[in-house]
């Protein structure tokens, strides 16, 4: 590999094959040894992945040991928008397990995201309470040496997907000890560009996802995943110009990892294999 590569590994978020692992088509250790051999050098994982089921944990560990490939984002999914004041203690609670696991794996960094509104809680007061959750376990994280993030998350794009909704949440929370997880792809939700957006966050990047959206109505016979308006399409395709994004980032003296979020899944090796050359050739 390039000393660039080496600056700037490659990870690939593995929540879009729980179906696959589910149903027996590719096993664990089949989808790490053979993400490694494509030539990624570690996997994001979901904390309930590696948290619920510790056999899956078990397996995880085991092929990632054997092959080498490094846990570069623990993805800590929880809702901090609640007001019922237990609930959101149990979300708190879920992110200091997250930080103990995150540093069980010796991964340096967890993404906190999955507030979605609810009645009686407005979009300003669901971020006070993403922020207020984050924030109190700041310096848990500190300790443990792992940076928590937030990134702009387009599954509810009223609470936490706007660019200034995101900063938002980001001043709130740490003044700085919070990170951002750049999602090329969601901005869309909230009607935003992403090209324009970029420049806004390039100081506080943490970590970056990589993906690509059409519009449903220019979907092609392989494309599967379905989100509103938009369906998930192979990198170097559909609305979200990820080839000049990666310049920007790279141009900016960014060196962590770069996450790749698959879409139109068939085979999924091939699907990997497929987005990983893409990215590389864009070195």
């Amino acid at each position: 590999k390039s000393i660039r590569m080496k600056k700037n590994p490659i990870s690939i978020m593995t929540f879009v094959f729980n179906t696959d692992l589910e149903t027996g088509r590719i096993t664990i250790e089949q989808l790490v040894e053979g993400l490694k051999k494509i030539g990624y050098d570690g996997v994001e994982i979901f904390q309930d992945d590696l948290a619920k089921d510790r056999r899956s944990a078990g397996r995880y560990r085991g092929a990632m040991k054997v092959t080498g490939m490094k846990l570069s984002c623990l993805d800590i999914i929880c809702d901090l928008a609640s007001l019922n004041a237990g609930e959101r203690n149990k979300s708190i609670d879920y992110i200091r397990a997250g930080i103990d696991l995150a540093r069980e794996y010796d991964c340096d960094q967890g993404m906190v995201v999955g507030a979605l509104g609810k009645p009686g809680i407005t979009p300003s007061e669901a971020r006070k309470m993403i922020a207020d959750g984050i924030a109190s376990q700041i310096e848990y994280a500190r300790q443990a040496g792992v940076t928590l993030m937030i990134e702009n998350f387009g599954m509810d794009p009223e609470i936490q997907c706007r660019a200034e909704d995101c900063l938002e949440v980001l001043n709130k929370a740490g003044n700085g000890n919070v990170k951002f997880t750049y999602d090329t792809g969601n901005f869309l939700f909230s009607g935003e560009d992403t090209t324009l957006n970029l420049p806004k966050f390039l100081p506080l990047i943490h970590h970056v996802h990589f993906k690509s959206w059409r519009r449903l109505a220019d979907r092609q016979p392989e494309d599967n995943i379905i989100c509103g308006e938009f369906i998930a399409c192979p990198l170097d395709q559909g609305l979200i110009p990820n080839q000049a994004l990666l310049k920007q980032i790279l141009d900016s003296g960014y060196q962590r990892w770069l996450s790749i979020e698959c879409g139109a899944l068939a085979e999924p090796l091939a699907t990997a294999a497929r987005d990983f050359a893409v990215l590389q050739k864009w070195f």
